[in-house]
Parts: C-alpha cells; structure tokens; sequence
C-alpha cells in the first residue's frame, strides 16, 4: 500500500525576476515498509520535492499541476491540489497543505524530517529536554511512562547521554546534535521520515554513524524512509528502490539490487580501468555506456553518467540547464546525453 501518491506533480519557485521549475511532471508512489533513495546532483529537485511532501516550501513555491494523496493509518485519506483546481471531496488545495500536517499533528507525528543541519530542527531557546516535552505535548494519546521509555531506549541505541536533556543546542557538538535530531524524529513514531542530504559534507565516520542510525530506524519501526542524496555509495547501503531525478523532473525508479548488481559486474569487467583514470581511453570518457555489462544499458543514460563517476572515476561532463526554461517534450538530460543522435 501506498502511504504518499504523486501524480503529474508540477511546480516552480518565482521572483520578481524568474521562475525556476524545480518539479516537472513528477509520477511515483512511495510504499510504506519501504527505503526509497531520491538520488541526483545538486539541483535536480531532490529537497525541493521532499519540502513539497512536508509542506515546508518557502512561499515563493507555487504547484501547478498534478496531486498528492496521502493515506496514513488511522487518519482520513486527503488529496492536495494546486490552488487554482475546484476543490472535490478530500481534497486540499496546496496553501493549506502545511496548515494541516501542522494542526492534524501530521508533520511530527507522521511525516518526520531530518536536515541537513540538524541546527535547522533545534531551537536555540530550549533546552534538549524541553524539545522532547514540546513533542509529548502534541501527542495527547500518550503516556508519560511509555514516552520517556521508548525515548530512554532511542537514547541508548543512539549513545546518548540522559545528561544532554539540560543542555542547548549550542552545548553540543555537530555529532551529537545530528544524533539528538534523529532521537526527536524517532520518539513519535511517524510513518514517513525524510532526511534530507543528512550524510553531505560530513568525515568518513559521521557518515557511517549516520547510516547505523538509519539501519537502526530501518531495524526498530516500520517507518518508511524516504532519503535524499547524491552519494549513491551511501544510498546503496541501505535503499530498497532508487528513484532518479534531474531538472525536477523523475527520470527513472528501479530497485536498487539492479544497480548494487550492475556495480559488480562493471568491477569485474574492467578491473583494469579501476587503477587509474589515466587509463581510461578517451572515447570511455565520453561514452558512459562503455565499461558495463548488457543489463546496464537498460539503465538511464543519467544513471549510468552517474555510476562511472561513481566506479571508475569519470566525471559527468556538463552542467544541469538552466531551471529558469522549461524541459518541453523532450529529455531534460538530452543536453549531456552521450545516447542521443
């Protein structure tokens, strides 16, 4: 079953000045139970659609087309509809998504969302105690007891300190910070969390910590996870599903044993490619379609750019368009595309 449906999802980020089509014709439906990596370079719409799904877009986002239905357990199935559409039954339009999730306790209490800067979740203000009362709060159904019991467990799993309840944001190290986040996230128990480039610009070891965190999530709930990166070595480690995007645009889903499989055959026929990019020949650098086995070709052009970068070392040449011209009918990768004609 589906927890969240998009549809046709279309939308943009205006000024004065432009408009940037940062979601553009988006169709996917997201499992509940299930890991689903969101994988592209920088600019391809990835946090963009992740805020969309939590109702966190600054006001400049405008939703042109498409929907969004949700059906969380418990809770009336809703569906969310640009502004300009004739609402029907069920139905929502955009501007109120976020005055739902908030007054239904959807956004915390089902839907959890893990920044990039955990300094991004935390209030200043408050003290790392006064974060979790803040919480309990919205969570009328539940017992004192059971809440701080299963926030005592998280704490353990996690290594933190009980002692860091008296403590504010400031007093903490990045480390511990991005652990609290996770702990604040994990203590309500939601049925989507969404973090969001969680494992960018962090050392070797931060991010192994990051993903035992999301094993352990993966592990302990039934939540599903929903993450956001460019790494695919990170997102290999633990997606069930990997869904391409590029110029907002949803290029490809497949699951993510294709590719883990696809990556070590690709090793094992050119071994000889992995010692140094100097030995790659020329037309490899130009061609991404060299260097990997039948099974490959079925991949997106983008997908495969984007594994020999990551195996062999081979920079993807070019640049994402300009987000400020629409794609039109054709590939928005076509520009950089070593398949076209």
């Amino acid at each position: 079953m589906s927890v969240i449906q998009i549809q046709n999802l279309s939308g943009r980020i205006s000024s004065s000045f432009s408009s940037a089509y940062v979601a553009d014709q988006i169709t996917m439906e997201i499992d509940e139970n299930s890991t689903i990596g969101i994988l592209g370079e920088s600019g391809s719409g990835k946090t963009q659609l992740a805020m969309t799904l939590a109702g966190l877009n600054n006001a400049n986002y405008q939703m042109e087309r498409g929907s969004i239905h949700y059906k969380f357990n418990g809770l009336e199935e809703f569906t969310v509809v640009p502004n300009d559409i004739k609402i029907g039954s069920n139905e929502i339009s955009f501007d109120e998504l976020q005055t739902k999730l908030t007054r239904d306790g959807i956004y915390g209490n089902r839907i959890g969302f893990m920044f990039q800067d955990p300094g991004k979740s935390l209030n200043p203000y408050w003290t790392i105690g006064r974060h979790f009362k803040e919480i309990l709060n919205t969570k009328k159904e539940d017992d004192l007891g059971l809440f701080n019991t299963r926030k005592e467990e998280i704490y353990r799993a996690l290594k933190l300190d009980i002692e860091l309840d008296n403590r504010y944001p400031n007093q903490l190290s990045g480390g511990q910070q991005q652990r609290v986040v996770v702990a604040l996230v994990l203590v309500s128990e939601p049925e989507v969390i969404i973090a969001d480039e969680i494992a960018t610009g962090v050392d070797a070891s931060v991010k192994r910590e990051l993903l035992d965190y999301l094993l352990y999530v993966k592990h302990l709930t039934k939540s599903t996870l929903l993450i956001i990166t460019h790494d695919i070595g990170f997102l290999l480690k633990i997606a069930d599903r990997i869904i391409l995007m590029y110029k907002g645009s949803a290029l490809q889903s497949l699951d993510a044993d294709i590719i883990r499989s696809v990556i070590l055959s690709a090793q094992f026929i050119n071994q000889d490619v992995l010692k140094s990019k100097e030995s790659i020949p020329g037309n490899m650098q130009r061609n991404h379609n060299e260097g990997f086995d039948s099974i490959s070709q079925q991949l997106h052009p983008y997908l495969r750019g984007l594994l020999s970068a990551y195996i062999y070392n081979i920079p993807l040449e070019g640049d994402i368009p300009d987000p400020t011209k629409p794609t039109g009918e054709v590939c928005p990768f076509a520009e950089r595309c070593s398949d076209r004609m």
